[in-house]
């Protein structure tokens, strides 16, 4: 439709009339244009059509809201707000952001850092999973794994993941090393943003701790103390090594047991001067042991051949044990099963206490107590025994 109509003049009385009629419409019709010198008004009041031509000779853009000529985007675009890549050499390419600056990124490759991992090479459902974690995402994330699973290869599992049912891992779990002792500090990469209830962590502890209130402190968020599984305080040297801790929401929870271990030892037999070279021969000499964590179990047999130049009214002690005890606030007991040859009276059992060091002090008594210490002439030459017990290491 037209965008100006005139009236059409013709002779009589009105034409003054309409000629300014027709002044009014040309006027009204003049503001609704555009003014090539910017004359005002000057700008759209309704959406312009180019009807597929092209607009021309514009200038380089400047603020967020100018055009962009073809040129700024096949050289790059820089205005005060935006940088925009430059498009030669990125065919297939899709844009990227990482909060701060825009880049181009390959459309299959899901880490967000152009400089980071490549892309993903698996060529099965289970093996992309094993490499998307989060070093490749470069995200720390709350993953949940249900159902039957296995792992194999080297995992590694960072942020907060729930796993339920039955999973089974084979090969390399990553562990993450904790410094220091007894305040113990453990670095994780991606970092861990707040502790949450649940959250396990794989942590080696080089050092032992030297008191029952170590504590661990994760990214410098807390200093959280370790307790044992059931919230009782640690004993001296129980971190140590490789364990699985749990956040409860308060403290940090040891999860394993600890090391296991076993070998063997040799028993001797020693009075107060704690020495083996006094002359000591033996018939039977065998022991062994296992450990979990800082529990030590021993079983052995001892039977003496000569008690040499020992001095027959001290103590008698079992020497050898394969670690010291803790603390002689914290004896380990140990039952002797069976003896012969001993210089004992009908009904006096034995018993031994390991009490300090590596030894046992032997101890003899009635049914109801052992508290007389049972010394070197009364083991006797050609005396044997058997026993076995449990005491903490330190």
């Amino acid at each position: 439709m037209a965008k100006l109509t005139l009236n059409n003049v013709s002779s009589g009385y009105a034409t003054s009339t309409l000629l300014n009629a027709n002044n009014d419409l040309i006027e009204a019709a003049l503001e609704k244009t555009l003014s090539r010198d910017g004359t005002s008004p000057n700008q759209m009041e309704a959406s312009l059509d180019m009807n597929s031509n092209r607009v021309m000779n514009l200038d380089a853009p400047q603020a967020g809201s100018d055009a962009v000529r073809k040129i700024d985007l096949d050289a790059g675009l820089t205005t005060s707000e935006l940088v925009v890549p430059a498009l030669s050499g990125n065919t297939g390419k899709m844009l990227g952001t990482d909060g701060a600056s825009l880049f181009w990124r390959e459309a299959d490759n899901l880490n967000y850092d152009p400089t980071g991992a490549p892309n993903l090479v698996a060529t099965n459902v289970d093996a992309a999973l094993d490499e998307l974690d989060n070093e490749k995402l470069g995200l720390a994330v709350t993953s949940t794994i249900s159902g039957n699973n296995t792992h194999s290869g080297n995992n590694t599992y960072s942020g907060t993941s729930l796993f339920t049912n039955n999973i089974t891992f084979q090969g390399t779990q990553n562990y993450a090393t904790a410094t220091g002792t007894d305040t113990y500090v453990l670095t994780l990469s991606p970092v861990l943003g707040a502790y949450a209830t649940g959250q396990t962590f794989n942590v080696i502890f080089t050092n032992a701790n030297t008191i029952t209130t170590p504590t661990i402190n994760i990214n410098g968020l807390w200093a959280k103390t370790i307790k044992r599984r059931n919230g009782a305080a640690v004993y001296v040297g129980e971190v140590s090594g490789s364990h699985a801790l749990v956040y409860d929401g308060v403290d940090m929870l040891i999860l394993t047991l600890g090391d296991l271990s076993e070998g063997t030892w040799t028993p001797t037999i020693q009075d107060s001067s704690f020495s083996d070279a006094e002359g000591q021969t033996y018939l039977n000499q065998f022991g062994y042991w296992s450990t979990i964590g800082n529990y030590v179990f021993i079983c052995g047999r001892l039977g003496v051949n000569s008690l040499g130049t020992l001095t027959g009214g001290d103590p008698a002690y079992i020497a050898g044990l394969p670690f010291a005890n803790v603390s002689s606030v914290l004896p380990g007991g140990i039952v002797i099963n069976w003896h012969s040859s001993f210089l004992t009276s009908a009904g006096e059992p034995l018993t031994g206490v390991v009490t300090n060091a590596s030894n046992i002090a032997l101890y003899k008594g009635n049914s109801a107590l052992q508290t007389n210490v049972f010394t070197v002439a009364e083991v006797s030459t050609l005396g044997d025994m058997r026993f076995f017990g449990q005491y903490i290491k330190a």
